[in-house]
């Protein structure tokens, strides 16, 4: 088996484009990165906005979706129920830009960026420590901020629940892991677009994927064992 890990650009790791954080942007990589690779076929996992993408390209190209698992994803947020603040931050301008930027993050963060005291000694143990990359990223990288403010504008954040109905239908085997505190999307939200293959990992959010580690390893593995052909 060989597993491809990819990065989003502006997904708070990577610069991204000049251009809008656009949806078909990120369906145009993963096409050329799979004819790159000379794969007619893959299984792909999406984490958050990740996860919205993988639902959104699934809709479009089945037929080279062998099956996809979306870890907490992004998508299904409305824009309806901000608001006239949260509105104005979406759209943006030099007079909210600031504010908008702080509202984006924490709530992305779900509160306050807090970096564990002893990161440190976790590093030195060899974890990665996700919390003291953020705040690294932060004060260090001067497009962090904005990066992660486009994506959330224009990457697919919210009202996509046409596609994840759509991709839902179309056969393909899937996958949910979520986390039970997850503000971005619930098992009953993916319930009802026909996405029923949802497991919930307990008392963790957004961050399930960090947080959680075995558990949504898991839960993939499982998954896999269950689908032919895969070894």
């Amino acid at each position: 088996m060989l597993i491809v890990s990819w990065l989003i650009c502006g997904a708070t790791g990577s610069q991204k484009p000049t251009a809008h954080d656009a949806t078909t942007i990120f369906h145009r990589l993963v096409i050329d990165l799979m004819n790159e690779l000379r794969w007619e076929d893959a299984h792909l996992i999406g984490y958050s906005f990740g996860g919205s993408t993988v639902a959104s390209y699934a809709h479009l190209n089945p037929e080279t979706v062998s099956s996809m698992t979306l870890v907490a994803p992004a998508g299904l947020l409305r824009t309806s129920q901000l608001s006239e603040l949260e509105k104005s931050y979406m759209q943006g301008g030099d007079a909210v830009e600031d504010q908008a930027r702080k509202w984006i993050i924490k709530y992305l963060e779900g509160g306050q960026l807090v970096v564990p005291s002893d990161w440190r000694a976790r590093v030195e143990r060899g974890e990665v420590v996700a919390e003291a990359v953020r705040d690294w990223e932060m004060k260090n990288h001067k497009g962090h901020a904005a990066s992660v403010v486009g994506i959330f504008r224009d990457g697919g954040v919210f009202d996509k629940h046409s596609e994840f109905a759509q991709s839902a239908s179309k056969g393909i085997p899937n996958l949910s892991v979520l986390g039970e505190l997850d503000e971005l999307c619930s098992a009953q939200d993916l319930q009802e677009l026909g996405m029923e293959n949802v497991a919930v990992v307990p008392q963790v959010g957004h961050g399930v994927v960090r947080q959680s580690v075995p558990e949504v390893a898991g839960h993939i593995e499982k998954f896999w064992k269950s689908l032919e052909g895969i070894a």
